[in-house]
């Protein structure tokens, strides 16, 4: 399972090479655009109790998945040679993957339970999906994940996105 992990991060990889600076920019700074719409959208609404969710599914993911690479200790994928640094020593599971689905689904639940589901919404919601997934893949387009590392990442953020939503 390792090999096949490997060489699909390897492949992945490659794609990214030749826009390396490009990548590594969004892998740093790309949920930060994310977090502006939040912003706006917090201001516009002015209601903090609508971003409870929001935030407890951040926070949830980030130290869950903290313990989770403190326990599991993959180390990132040295193999992959990239002059892209990351800040944590651990890999698996990601947590870019984890708090930028756990954003990214708790905004769009967010949006589509103020608008009561209309079609506009769902698409605005999915281009949000759809924009953190680009984001989650830089990180393997730069090298410091396998794809089993976003993957896990991503289905832990969405999951206790989800759950803080309907608890």
């Amino acid at each position: 399972m390792y090999n096949l992990d490997l060489e699909m991060s390897k492949r992945i990889h490659s794609f990214g090479k030749k826009h390396f600076a490009f990548w590594s920019f969004l892998s740093r700074f790309g949920f930060w655009f994310l977090t502006a719409y939040a912003i706006i959208l917090l201001y516009q609404l002015r209601n903090l109790e609508l971003f409870y969710d929001l935030i407890i599914s951040v926070i949830v993911s980030f130290f869950g998945v903290l313990i989770l690479r403190w326990i599991i200790k993959r180390p990132r994928p040295e193999v992959i040679k990239t002059s892209y640094k990351a800040m944590l020593k651990w890999s698996f599971p990601s947590l870019h993957a984890s708090v930028g689905f756990a954003f990214a689904t708790s905004l769009a639940l967010l949006l589509i339970k103020l608008s009561h589901g209309n079609s506009l919404t769902w698409l605005v919601a999915s281009i949000i999906l759809v924009f953190t997934s680009i984001i989650v893949v830089t990180r393997l387009f730069v090298g410091v994940h396998y794809l089993s590392d976003l993957l896990a990442g991503g289905v832990i953020g969405i999951l206790i996105a989800v759950i803080a939503e309907y608890l």
